[in-house]
């Protein structure tokens, strides 16, 4: 068995390492050492130190995966963010927010509550005038004909604002 004449890394003091050895400990001083080979020579190093550098180098690691599933997140949210804009009549886009599902809501019921009350309105104005019931009858149901679409934007708006209170929700 062929021996390799070392130094120990941490105190200088001479070691005989057998050749195919990877590792030994210096006996004056109890350092555990690891033996390098670089082309045709010989060297030892503390295996604390190279403990240090794979600590460090998994800090490293870690740190990076970090970055990188926060960069993930960051991407996700923005796509999400996408999805979640409304846009104006101009293609401006804004943030969903109570104030505008409610505005929504508001001038939707308006229009709706108008749109019913008129063709009501009008069916209790003729009820005098109407010389038969057929006639009466008739009036009614095309009253509310005509009520139902504004019942329909009322239910809209109701839609509408539930669906941007979500979106305001998440966002």
């Amino acid at each position: 068995m062929k021996l390799l004449a070392l130094n120990c890394n941490r105190c200088g003091a001479p070691l005989e390492v057998p050749e195919k050895a990877k590792f030994v400990t210096c006996t004056f001083c109890q350092t555990q050492l690891a033996v390098q080979r670089s082309g045709g020579s010989a060297y030892t190093e503390a295996i604390e130190k190279l403990d240090e550098l794979t600590d460090r180098l998994s800090d490293d690691v870690a740190f990076l995966k970090l970055q990188g599933d926060l960069e993930r997140l960051d991407r996700e949210w923005s796509e999400a963010r996408e999805g979640l804009m409304l846009r104006d009549k101009y293609g401006k886009e804004y943030i969903p927010n109570h104030k505008n599902a409610n505005m929504v809501k508001l001038g939707l019921s308006i229009v709706g509550g108008l749109w019913i009350f008129f063709p009501l309105g009008f069916f209790l104005l003729s009820l005098p005038i109407q010389p038969s019931v057929e006639s009466g009858l008739l009036s009614f149901f095309l009253s509310l004909i005509f009520c139902a679409p504004g019942g329909l934007l009322i239910f809209l708006g109701g839609v509408f604002a539930k669906a941007n209170l979500k979106k305001v929700k998440v966002y």
